[in-house]
């Protein structure tokens, strides 16, 4: 099953950090960041991440966006 949590950029901001926490029982077992315009006029597009944190148990991810795009959806999708 796939799930993803869109995360809208409408202002100018240098840093994107976002931290998600797993419960022991749901854990996640792959993740991929993806970002598209607010209006999707094209197609999402699978990020070059260089800083992640993906946890050997699946209960944690982090990752970073340096000056993220403003009117721009990221997006990350991961997998139970």
């Amino acid at each position: 099953m796939e799930n993803s949590a869109p995360i809208v950029i409408r202002m100018q901001t240098d840093l994107l950090n976002v931290w998600m926490l797993f419960l022991e029982d749901c854990p996640h077992t792959n993740f991929s960041l993806v970002r598209y315009a607010i209006d999707r006029v094209s197609p999402p597009e699978v990020m070059d991440v260089r800083y992640t944190v993906n946890h050997p148990y699946g209960l944690l991810i982090d990752w970073s966006a340096v000056t993220p795009k403003i009117s721009t959806v990221y997006e990350c999708r991961w997998t139970e």
